[in-house]
């Protein structure tokens, strides 16, 4: 759970929960603008210290808080980059120990007597965990229930397609009670009014996970499993393999690896200078220069309905973090900490845990359990990829785990997911319009007509996803502040 805390003077007034904090009579609802700032940029606010209430503030995680008369003082407890290094080199031996950790990390989360629920998407993260879980359920003759973010599959659907078929066969393997989710653009809709974004829940894009927290609530459960944090560290899938194998000068394996690499490209020569630029040659390039290398992928999201003087404030910002974290970096160890410190993670965990205690549910994260986050950064790179199979050490600690199709499955796109949510979000924006007390909500962030006359016209086979992205952010905005609006009259009145 997150502190949040507000100092002023001799005043010092705490609590993890956002919503109770504000109702202190001596705390101000001014909105923050380099939080708003930050919202716009990242969809979410992923700043580890900034709340959307100005001089509200959040501890950072693996922080201590000290308050006294005379001064207010942080201290960082624990820190990833103080992990421990091995020099072993058996992958084998690195596999073992994965999963003896992965299958505690799992353990220690199951103390509960109530009914235990998962994320079942078909991938090795989710499906790892999944597995262990209903085992152990499996052998107190009770049963896992899970669920995908995925809908059903509807007519002329390919049933086939390892974004359903991957999640029915692990669930008919492990005897698991599984679940498709049913999410409907009026639904979406409802979670976008009545969601706000201003007491914790900075994360709500993710639409498919609330009603899983609604019948994950209705079947008694208080723990839902997440595979949340595979990606950045335990399962990554080692962006920065290639040019931290060519920082350690093992130029035999790097060019064994990149023959594989290329072997599997149409055009071998383009494939081959393709990934020496971006892999190898461009996380080399300093910060500074990088964005004025030809082709380099920075990060410039656009904000199509910010008013121009916010938009200075936003710009401002940006020039802290120009390049997308999710590329490669000189090495992997580097790549993991500037994903850690990125904190979009952080804020969907706070986010899920927020949403998840008014239903008296408790999201649990095995693949972010200290242990395997410590063991995960002091892995030989060699370990991650082996012959071109990215993932490599996750998938030998689970390889009798899962079927042999799930885990030699190297895509993941989940394109009918994706395109099926983008569908409704299109639907459930054009509902804003017959809401006049939120599209006409003046602020100095957005430029209300220019919002307006963009959802007016675009048509759905057409609009990109940015702008939907920008458009769902923008009533975000709108909506946080129309609340607090109602809040500060409602104080009024009283």
């Amino acid at each position: 759970k997150q502190l949040y805390y507000y100092v002023i003077d001799l005043l010092f007034v705490f609590s993890n929960d956002l919503k109770g904090l504000m109702e202190h009579s001596n705390i101000p609802k001014i909105i923050d603008d380099e939080a708003v700032a930050d919202y716009f940029i990242n969809s979410e606010l992923t700043s580890q210290y900034l709340t959307f209430f100005k001089n509200v503030r959040k501890l950072p995680s693996a922080h201590s808080l000290t308050v006294s008369i005379n001064e207010i003082k942080k201290k960082c407890y624990w820190r990833l980059e103080d992990a421990p290094k091995f020099n072993d080199e058996n992958i084998e031996i690195y596999a073992k120990k994965l999963r003896i950790l992965l299958e505690e990390a799992v353990h220690v989360r199951m103390r509960t007597i109530y009914p235990t629920t998962s994320h079942l998407s078909g991938g090795l993260d989710s499906s790892s965990i999944a597995v262990i879980a209903a085992r152990k359920l499996r052998a107190k003759n009770e049963r896992l229930t899970a669920f995908n973010w995925l809908h059903k599959p509807i007519k002329n659907s390919d049933t086939n397609h390892y974004e359903w078929s991957n999640s029915k066969t692990i669930s008919e393997l492990e005897n698991i009670d599984f679940n498709y989710i049913s999410l409907s653009s009026k639904e979406i809709y409802g979670y976008c009014i009545n969601e706000s974004i201003a007491y914790g829940n900075t994360a709500p894009f993710f639409f498919a996970e609330y009603p899983i927290r609604e019948a994950a609530k209705n079947n008694g459960s208080r723990t839902i499993f997440s595979g949340w944090g595979g990606d950045e560290l335990a399962s990554q899938h080692a962006n920065s393999y290639y040019a931290d194998l060519f920082l350690q000068g093992k130029i035999k394996k790097l060019f064994k690896e990149l023959k594989v690499l290329v072997n599997k490209r149409n055009n071998k020569i383009k494939g081959f200078l393709g990934t020496i630029y971006y892999q190898i040659l461009l996380p080399q390039i300093p910060k500074w220069l990088y964005c004025k290398m030809p082709r380099s992928k920075c990060f410039i999201p656009f904000f199509p309905f910010v008013k121009n003087d916010f938009l200075i404030k936003i710009k401002s910002i940006m020039k802290n973090f120009p390049i997308d974290e999710r590329l490669a970096h000189k090495t992997l160890k580097e790549h993991s900490l500037l994903l850690w410190a990125d904190g979009y993670l952080q804020s969907r965990i706070e986010s899920w845990s927020v949403a998840g205690t008014a239903n008296r549910i408790e999201y649990v994260y095995p693949l972010l359990d200290k242990r395997i986050v410590e063991f995960i950064l002091g892995v030989p790179t060699e370990c991650f990829v082996d012959s071109g199979m990215k993932r490599y050490l996750f998938r030998s600690a689970v390889k009798d785990l899962l079927p042999k199709k799930i885990l030699l499955e190297s895509t993941k796109d989940e394109i009918n997911r994706v395109e099926h949510l983008y569908l409704l979000l299109f639907d459930a924006s054009k509902m804003f319009l017959g809401n006049d007390k939120i599209i006409n909500n003046k602020s100095k962030y957005i430029n209300n007509e220019k919002l307006k006359n963009t959802l007016s016209s675009m048509q759905k086979l057409s609009v990109k996803d940015d702008v939907l992205d920008e458009i769902m952010v923008s009533f975000q905005i709108l909506v946080m502040l129309k609340e607090l609006e109602n809040e500060c009259q409602s104080q009024e009145i009283q």
